[in-house]
């Protein structure tokens, strides 16, 4: 009897066991045999759930983003507003190296493949929002807040190092001004 495969946790599985391979050299440095050898399979098995390495870059962003916001939000539970935006920004500030580096190659390569890029960002920006929307209950400042949590993101380092500053200093400042 045939064996009976999940391809969509098996994709992920090749993506992740690709990971440190991508983390340590860049998509650029890498040819799809060595992915399928650090993955433990035959080239012609990448080529039946990627279309290409790109793709696998784009699958291991998108496994990450998940497990983080998945984190974020179980931090998030029975927590008042304000320790939900705190939790919300310790997210954007707390340096994830994996993730960073996962992301400049994605960006990298969707440079040029522009519709999947604004399709990801599109996704990832009404995920964020409407969390941020939920919490302190205003558009205007959802997405401002938004704004910073974005930029502390992709900067190498923040200034920023104390768990009670994150979010509730931001809310409190521009919550007086709007």
């Amino acid at each position: 009897m045939a064996k009976i495969v999940n391809k969509e946790e098996k994709r992920k599985q090749i993506a992740l066991a690709c990971k440190d391979l991508l983390l340590q050299n860049g998509i650029k440095k890498i040819t799809v045999s060595a992915l399928a050898n650090k993955a433990g399979i035959g080239k012609g098995t990448i080529y039946e759930y990627f279309s290409n390495k790109e793709d696998i870059v784009f699958e291991i962003l998108n496994i990450l983003s998940e497990e983080y916001y998945e984190q974020m939000l179980l931090q998030m539970q029975n927590k008042t507003p304000l320790e939900k935006l705190n939790i919300f920004f310790e997210f954007f500030v707390t340096k994830k190296d994996d993730l960073i580096k996962i992301y400049k190659e994605f960006l990298a390569i969707n440079l040029s493949e522009e519709q999947k890029f604004i399709e990801f960002h599109s996704f990832l920006k009404e995920t964020y929002l409407n969390l941020l929307k939920e919490i302190v209950k205003d558009e205007k400042l959802s997405e401002i807040l938004l704004s910073y949590a974005t930029g502390y993101f992709l900067q190498k380092e923040t200034t920023l190092n104390s768990k009670e500053f994150y979010g509730i200093e931001i809310y409190k400042t521009l919550k007086g001004k709007l």
